[in-house]
């Protein structure tokens, strides 16, 4: 018989996740909330500690994603985050518009409201 034990550490984040997408979010849309959380240093351009939670407004049924911001090369301007959960890519874009790709093919392009 195995037993698996779970850090307390990610158990608290995970049952916390859904809780606090709903204290304040980042962005929304009809159906969704999203938190956006960055776990880099203040100041930093650019960031690979980044953690999408999306919150289905309807269902409950939430996700957590670790991700990254990218920036121009040319200017150092931010462009996205991107966050990625096996073949589906999510982006949300600084024109604050969410998009999922799965395959290299756009399946939801929706706009953002800020929610702050």
């Amino acid at each position: 018989m195995k037993i698996l034990l779970i850090p307390f550490f990610i158990v608290s984040f995970f049952t916390a996740a859904k809780a606090a997408i709903m204290e304040k979010c980042s962005y929304e849309t009809d159906d969704l909330w999203i938190k956006i959380i960055n776990l880099c240093e203040e100041g930093e351009m650019s960031c690979d500690k980044m953690v999408y939670i999306g919150l289905n407004k309807k269902t409950g049924d939430y996700i957590t994603l670790g991700g990254k911001s990218v920036i121009s090369k040319s200017n150092y301007s931010f462009l996205y985050y991107e966050f990625i959960n096996n073949d589906t890519k999510y982006l949300v874009k600084r024109d604050n518009f969410l998009e999922v790709w799965n395959n290299g093919k756009v399946i939801l392009s929706k706009e953002l409201k800020s929610c702050y």
